[in-house]
């Protein structure tokens, strides 16, 4: 989708979860289904370098 505008720096997201789990969470508080699944992203760094982002859905309740 980037690439096209002329960036050239490789990102994939993916999703991580399961039912099972959701679940659970779900049972103890509808709300967290906004972050089920997580989303993972794994991209270049504009360092060079590579990164590893996940969702932290407990830091942004604080």
């Amino acid at each position: 989708m980037m690439k096209p505008a002329g960036d050239r720096l490789r990102c994939v997201e993916y999703l991580m979860g399961s039912h099972t789990t959701a679940g659970r969470m779900f049972r103890h508080d509808p709300a967290v289904m906004l972050y089920a699944p997580l989303r993972t992203v794994i991209s270049d760094g504009p360092d060079g370098g590579v990164r590893f982002i996940i969702e932290q859905p407990a830091h942004l309740s604080e």
